[in-house]
C-alpha cells in the first residue's frame, strides 16, 4: 500500500526490539504495522560511534583538515 499524502509515526520498543509503524493519510483509514527489525537495530548499534580515523593523532587531523 502507497499514500502519497501519508504521515508515519514510528516508536521502539526497547524492551522487545520492536519498532511499530503509524501510517496516517487524510484520504484514508490509518494503517497500522508492526516490524521485527531486531538484526538491523542490532546493526547500526554496533557501528555506532566507530568513525575512520578516530585514532588519528591531533598532528595527522589537522594535515587531513587543510
Amino acid at each position: 500500500m502507497v499514500l502519497s499524502d501519508a504521515k508515519a509515526q514510528v516508536s521502539y520498543d526497547y524492551d522487545t526490539g520492536r519498532i511499530t509503524t503509524f501510517l496516517i493519510s487524510t484520504q484514508h483509514q490509518e494503517d497500522t504495522s508492526v516490524m521485527d527489525i531486531r538484526p538491523l537495530v542490532e546493526a547500526v548499534m554496533e557501528t555506532a560511534g566507530k568513525i575512520k580515523n578516530d585514532n588519528m593523532s591531533d598532528e595527522d587531523f589537522y594535515k587531513f583538515k587543510f
